[in-house]
């Protein structure tokens, strides 16, 4: 016997198909939030957060109004609380923090009251101590810190002036650097390593998975005006720099992250005061970058973060006037960008730490442009979604 198919009992089942399978938005947002949790003790931007081995994150420094803080928090993941920690020898902003093979804490240069330091300090989670260690050869701000394989640590560029709180627009020219420094924790000296072919700062440095370290964009010596789209590649067993392909666009304020295939994510920030929503691919077989699909949102500073999952979180950020609570997520399998739940607050400056537990840290930071006075104290969770039962999933590297 035939089935009498009328078109109102087809379009009734497509109707419940398509209300059966989610779209790719509405798959994305399934199961996020974000949750409020304890707040700082004191407001700050531009500090910076380390995860611990003990699963907790270590909050240095950073800016309230127009003062530099010497004051060190640590959140508890278990209470969802911040608590006092010892302060720094040193009140400092726009440093960097690295966490050492042996749990502790290299926190390098920076800037305070006008001046770019030299100093370094050691934060041990086991005596809850800071102790100095050996001074940089060369003052710098707005620098990065790269844990090498061999357990050193390579900081790169910098600027030798410091600039006025907030986002770097850029200080006058001359004033980007083209040294580079090695950290040897057995010793707790510094050496001068391989300058760079271009002074820069406000760049990226990624460790690859070859042992080199990519450094990208960020701002050169001629200035505020003088936007690098240069790319160059730092090998440990050499001390050497190379440059390698440029990136298709001139940016700072940008973010680099590694992804699982081995890949570097550039998220664009700011060129010549254009706010972008570009992206690109590195990759290290070629020494070549790919244009990437445009993001949803532009956004100049925004944090970056890669997930259990492989996806990548881009959170906050500002597009002139605002700040924003606007958050993506990259899937490098698709190669596509997914606009999720947005944040509680507004954040430009904060931190994003990625927890044990999987969920994302956010903490800090302005919540408007147009005065440093801007800062707020609040922190919140992000939770990824949960994939819906009826979707097969396959394991990952990080499962």
């Amino acid at each position: 016997m035939r089935a009498n198919f009328q078109p109102r009992n087809v379009l009734l089942i497509f109707i419940l198909v398509v209300s059966w399978l989610p779209s790719s938005s509405a798959q994305e947002n399934s199961g996020i939030t974000w949750t409020a949790t304890g707040s700082l003790l004191s407001a700050r931007f531009e500090h910076t957060a380390t995860l611990l081995p003990s699963g907790q994150v270590l909050i240095v420094g950073g800016l309230v109004g127009y003062e530099e803080l010497a004051s060190v928090e640590l959140y508890k993941p278990n209470e969802g609380v911040f608590v006092q920690a010892a302060n720094l020898a040193t009140a400092r902003t726009h440093h960097t923090a690295t966490l050492l093979p042996n749990g502790q804490v290299l926190v390098v240069g920076g800037q305070r009251q006008g001046m770019t330091l030299t100093s370094a300090e050691l934060y041990n989670p086991a005596t809850g101590v800071w102790t100095p260690t050996g001074n940089l050869h060369v003052a710098c701000s707005y620098h990065t810190a790269t844990l090498l394989p061999n357990g050193q640590v390579l900081v790169v560029g910098g600027s030798r002036h410091a600039p006025a709180a907030g986002f770097c627009l850029g200080a006058p020219p001359g004033s980007a650097l083209d040294i580079a420094e090695l950290y040897d924790p057995k010793s707790g000296k510094w050496s001068v390593t391989d300058t760079l072919h271009t002074a820069r700062y406000v760049h990226t440095a990624t460790l690859l998975r070859n042992g080199q370290v990519l450094v990208t964009g960020g701002i050169g010596a001629g200035g505020g005006n003088d936007i690098l789209n240069g790319a160059e590649l730092y090998n440990p067993a050499t001390k050497t720099w190379v440059e390698t392909g440029s990136l298709l666009k001139a940016s700072i304020n940008q973010t680099a992250t590694l992804l699982p295939s081995g890949q570097v994510l550039v998220v664009d920030g700011q060129c010549h005061g254009a706010i972008l929503a570009s992206a690109e691919l590195y990759d290290p077989s070629r020494k070549a970058w790919t244009a990437m699909e445009n993001f949803h949102t532009q956004r100049n500073g925004p944090t970056a973060t890669l997930l259990p999952n492989g996806q990548v979180l881009i959170a906050g950020g500002a597009n002139d006037p605002d700040l924003l609570k606007m958050v993506e997520l990259y899937d490098p399998s698709m190669k596509t960008w997914t606009t999720v739940t947005e944040m509680n607050s507004p954040r430009g400056g904060n931190t994003a730490t990625l927890l044990p537990n999987g969920q994302v840290l956010m903490v800090g930071g302005l919540y408007a442009l147009g005065s440093p006075s801007n800062v707020q104290a609040s922190a919140e969770l992000y939770a990824p979604a949960t994939k819906p039962k009826y979707e097969k999933t396959q394991p990952t590297p990080f499962d």
